[in-house]
């Protein structure tokens, strides 16, 4: 539908021009990553689901855009670096690894 949509507009194509617009695919496996996160320094990092798609934040940080490569593998844009979901034998999201600037971290989900 969003590509119809899209031809559409451009081609002017009267028929089908007053198509609503496309609605976004929300991925509810996303959701499941909704939330804080707090390293073993004590540090806490939230992550957080907007316009289908999810950010990391740091305190005092803006949010991170994260380009999925996998159900649980992102990657940070722009910046260079990967976060990867970790889950328990049951798939409950338990915390996340994040690898940046040769650093690896891991938190637990607290929240």
């Amino acid at each position: 539908a969003e590509v119809l949509h899209a031809i559409a507009q451009a081609y002017g194509w009267p028929e089908i021009e007053n198509l609503p617009p496309p609605t976004p695919c929300i991925d509810s496996s996303m959701m499941k990553y909704v939330g804080t996160y707090q390293f073993r320094s004590g540090m806490e990092c939230t992550i957080t689901h907007m316009n289908d798609r999810l950010y990391l934040q740091m305190l005092h940080q803006p949010p991170v855009p994260l380009k999925a490569m996998s159900e649980t593998v992102y990657i940070l844009q722009p910046l260079e670096g990967e976060l990867i979901f970790l889950a328990n034998d049951e798939g409950t999201v338990r915390g996340l690894r994040l690898w940046q600037d040769g650093a690896e971290l891991e938190a637990d989900k607290v929240g």
